[in-house]
């Protein structure tokens, strides 16, 4: 089956393409993403993503209610002759080729699990972006790579209260 990149369609499956996929990877990413013998495994991969993506806690409406993927949110449209149209928010895009590339290059281990098996404890990425791998329990946010979390980061929910006992 083929990927759907319709924008707040109601069977979509993806916020991008296959071409898309191919022409944001570079170096040993694209040699990868080249290496994958048949459509069918790139979206494969693409769908993985996709899951990984949409199991996230987010902050804001969907555009449409019938829409089958979390972005685009409601204020993510342009105005064309009176018409909203709306658009996937290139961070959404560009964090889905961020974990595409951390799935290409890593397999099944994400660079928050790497980082964590070699000792590091925190990072410091642009934008005030801080992540903390030891004793850190495994979350949804676990299975994003760090840089798909850091471009993420405006759309999660914050303010999570967790009580002890």
């Amino acid at each position: 089956m083929s990927l759907d990149t319709t924008v707040s369609g109601a069977s979509a499956t993806s916020y991008v393409t296959l071409d898309e996929v191919r022409a944001n990877l570079y170096g040993p990413a694209l040699q990868a993403w080249d290496s994958l013998s048949t459509k069918d495994e790139q979206e494969a991969v693409v769908r993985a993503v996709m899951d990984e993506i949409e199991c996230q806690f987010y902050n804001g409406a969907r555009f449409s209610s019938t829409q089958a993927l979390r972005f685009p949110f409601a204020e993510h449209y342009e105005t064309q002759n009176n018409v909203k149209t709306p658009y996937i928010h290139p961070r959404v895009k560009k964090a889905c080729f961020c974990q595409i590339e951390d799935r290409l290059l890593n397999g099944r281990m994400n660079d928050a699990f790497s980082y964590r098996d070699r000792g590091i404890t925190s990072l410091s990425l642009p934008g005030s972006v801080r992540s903390t791998f030891s004793n850190k329990n495994v979350t949804t946010r676990s299975l994003l790579c760090t840089k798909a979390r850091s471009i993420l980061a405006p759309f999660f929910v914050i303010g999570s209260i967790a009580v002890r006992r």
